[in-house]
């Protein structure tokens, strides 16, 4: 914990903490009702490497073919087009949104330019593909934090949910980061292993709280699962109601948990780079609907203040419950 405020703190310079300043200001008109002025920049952005996977997820867009995107990889080009107009302010920049980031081999490459601007950097990753090579390219590349996604200690557990994967591969992947951590004398990148509160990994739960470091992980967080399909339940939802997401409400249908506010910290201060250069509001917008705009056509400044970004933060304030990708959301 005190690690990562301290890589956090060194990103923030006087430029970026003003920034930060005017975002949270931004996002306090919001609070009060008040249309927001969008004077500053972004505060964090997520950027998608690869919009492919090599797994098949049944509660992913891209794994289970909700959508079907061109298989495009982000280039350093891409890169480049957004931290012009945002590097000087940007704190963190995650590599990660629907499809698996190592597929791109760029990455480390793609990281380390974001590191050189002094930008706090995170990765999440099923990690299949993370070979002995690629972890040495990873830690070199000064990556701060990387998640590793483990959904089962087992591979009975593991395959229910990571359809196509296989669960000694993410062991592997786990070992060869922190034996290059060593071998070059680094405390990063963090490793956080993340486990999600499913059905099938219920059982895996005790094992990763006794034993995550002994695998090679800094934290450990149990994250609840998004259902597409919620409202009258799923298989490989949680039979523990305070690992859900949702709640079974009255009728024998499942609402998710909380009320939707007419406010949203992530529209205010971030947004989505897919790998084919569209912008999107945040994570939620999976297919998408409400793209702001794409790099080919315009900067990321244009984008970012354009009428498209403003209207949509407008229906925030004025309609969240009635858009379709705030109602599945967790920001209530």
């Amino acid at each position: 914990m005190f690690l990562r405020i301290f890589r956090f703190l060194r990103c923030l310079t006087w430029r970026r903490f003003i920034n930060l300043l005017l975002a949270v200001c931004d996002y306090m008109r919001m609070l009060c009702g008040l249309k927001p002025h969008t004077k500053h920049k972004p505060v964090f952005l997520s950027v998608e490497p690869a919009n492919t996977c090599n797994l098949k997820c049944p509660q992913c867009a891209v794994g289970s073919a909700k959508t079907h995107p061109k298989p495009q990889m982000m280039t350093t080009e891409m890169l480049d087009m957004v931290l012009k107009d945002t590097c000087a302010t940007l704190l963190e920049m995650n590599f990660f949104f629907q499809g698996e980031p190592l597929l791109n081999l760029n990455l480390p490459e793609l990281i380390n330019t974001a590191h050189r601007k002094g930008i706090y950097t995170l990765c999440s990753t099923n990690a299949q593909t993370l070979t002995a090579k690629l972890a040495e390219a990873l830690v070199n590349s000064g990556l701060d934090r990387l998640v590793v996604s483990m959904d089962g200690h087992t591979q009975a557990a593991y395959g229910q949910y990571r359809v196509g994967g296989d669960v000694q591969r993410v062991y592997d992947a786990m070992r060869y980061i922190n034996d290059a951590k060593k071998r070059l004398g680094r405390n990063t990148p963090v490793v956080e292993l993340q486990c999600l509160l499913l059905s099938s990994t219920e059982n895996s739960l005790d094992f990763f709280r006794t034993n995550y470091r002994r695998l090679g992980a800094d934290t450990l967080t149990f994250k609840t699962a998004q259902f597409y399909d919620y409202e009258h339940g799923n298989p490989l939802m949680p039979t523990n109601e305070r690992h859900r997401r949702y709640r079974l409400t009255a009728d024998g249908t499942y609402r998710i948990k909380g009320r939707l506010k007419k406010h949203c910290w992530r529209v205010v201060a971030g947004a989505v780079v897919d790998a084919n250069g569209g912008v999107r509001p945040c994570c939620f917008d999976k297919i998408p609907q409400h793209l702001y705009g794409n790099l080919h056509d315009n900067s990321f400044g244009e984008i970012w203040r354009g009428d498209k970004a403003m209207s949509f933060r407008q229906a925030v304030l004025t309609h969240r419950p009635e858009i379709e990708i705030c109602q599945n959301c967790t920001n209530v």
